[in-house]
């Protein structure tokens, strides 16, 4: 794996500098032994020019520090705090010795010097993004703990959850602005930050192989959909599974005006052959309580219907796109067909959630109650992002720098399909997952 690109992570050092010292922990030189710092120096916004100018002879990670750093007690005591303000949360370590083993872990996950950095820059920087990591390692304890766990598995799982998402340190924030739209090259961070996260990992012995394969995995989907590698099925690891389950429960969980359980439960609905099912068995377990109640505070869209059956239309539109179309290799026949595979899953989950084109048209408005307009809203909007994602993989499948850009037709349909999306997602609607 190649050194990931620091500019994103210096941009936020130097600007964490107006909030506490960020000194140089070491003599900070380039590839070509030059020294660009002395040790000891404050690092701030003047210095990110110098910085950003040089490949860097050291990550840069490994020439900083800033005090207090986190340590374990701050990542225990930030759990403690989730569970006081996620009832779903405080439900998941409710038995003592769960609880007990998980928080343990956390506070016992070795952090070294660089990672502890990354740690303390994600909290004073991007919030978020530390809460996430916090919630995702409860999550993935919690699932990991069985029977005949060991308080090891436990420790490896809750460290790979904790680091998991570290790689957006290296991403252009604005992929945590839902309402921006990605261009070609913040997309292209966002496929890569499981890898940067995983080359974090690996360059410290403290964390074992599992735990870095775990990160580089936790995106990769059963159904192939994901990325980096669009794996498949069997060939995603055992915890790479749990950290995508992590992933998608804890990406709900962001902000109280939300009804995240809600969310979360109509989500793994309408996505069952994307995760391990005994491991989503264990979440929609937790779920149960309170579901029902937060589903009468949905705010209701009056224009549901007619917008789920054009993006059921749009979706249905594929098949005689892509049959019509004079594709121009094989690399395009292939990204067809797995395309093809994208709509079909996500026209059987929108069928699962009783939203297909032909139970939508037996519906009208004067049929839809408020119970009914709340439940169409909430699967309205996760087909949209599902079917984003599938504008997406068209995209990384295709691969336009080739040299060879969508045919027209398919160019058409897939801007169809990307206005009937924003249709639903425009308008500040809470990002799926910190991730992507």
């Amino acid at each position: 794996m190649n050194s990931p690109d620091p500019k994103h992570y210096l941009l936020a050092v130097t600007r964490l500098h107006r909030k506490r010292p960020v000194v140089t922990t070491r003599a900070v030189y380039n590839v070509q032994g030059v020294k660009l710092l002395d040790q000891g120096v404050g690092v701030d916004e003047r210095l990110y020019e110098r910085l950003t100018q040089h490949r860097l002879l050291q990550p840069v990670d490994e020439c900083l520090a800033s005090e207090p750093a986190v340590t374990g007690r701050v990542l225990r005591e930030a759990a403690q705090e989730a569970l006081q303000r996620w009832d779903f949360f405080a439900r998941m370590l409710a038995a003592a010795k769960t609880r007990e083993v998980v928080l343990h872990a956390l506070e016992s996950t070795p952090l070294p010097a660089p990672v502890a950095f990354s740690l303390t820059l994600a909290r004073e920087s991007y919030p978020a993004l530390f809460d996430h990591s916090v919630l995702a390692a409860i999550t993935a304890g919690y699932l990991v703990w069985t029977p005949v766990a060991s308080r090891h598995d436990v420790a490896v799982a809750v460290a790979a959850g904790l680091l998991h998402d570290l790689g957006m340190l290296y991403a252009d924030p604005v992929l945590w602005q839902p309402e921006h739209l990605l261009n070609s090259e913040q997309r292209r961070q966002l496929y890569v930050h499981p890898v940067t996260g995983a080359l974090l990992a690996e360059r410290h012995h403290e964390y074992p192989k599992d735990v870095v394969r775990a990160i580089l995995e936790h995106h990769e989907l059963l159904d192939g959909s994901g990325y980096p590698r669009a794996l498949r099925a069997e060939a995603i690891g055992p915890l790479g599974r749990v950290l995508a389950v992590a992933e998608v429960t804890t990406a709900m969980f962001k902000c109280e005006s939300d009804p995240p359980e809600l969310r979360l439960s109509l989500a793994l609905r309408m996505n069952r052959d994307r995760y391990d099912a005994t491991l989503l068995s264990d979440i929609v377990r937790l779920l149960e309580p309170g579901v029902r109640e937060a589903l009468a505070r949905v705010p209701c869209r009056g224009d549901a219907l007619p917008r789920l059956r054009e993006l059921a239309d749009v979706l249905g539109q594929w098949r005689e796109v892509a049959a019509c179309t004079g594709l121009p290799d094989e690399q395009a026949r292939t990204a067809v067909a797995r395309t093809q595979e994208q709509v079909d899953r996500v026209l059987r989950s929108m069928a699962g959630a009783g939203v297909s084109a032909e139970q939508l048209a037996w519906l009208s408005r004067e049929s839809i109650d408020d119970a009914v307009a709340a439940e169409l809203t909430l699967v309205g909007r996760e087909a949209a992002w599902q079917a984003r994602a599938v504008v997406r993989f068209l995209r990384r499948q295709w691969r336009p720098s080739r040299g060879v850009p969508l045919t027209p037709a398919i160019d058409a349909w897939q801007a169809r399909l990307s206005e009937a999306c924003e249709q639903w997602l425009a308008g500040g609607e809470p990002a799926r997952s910190v991730g992507g």
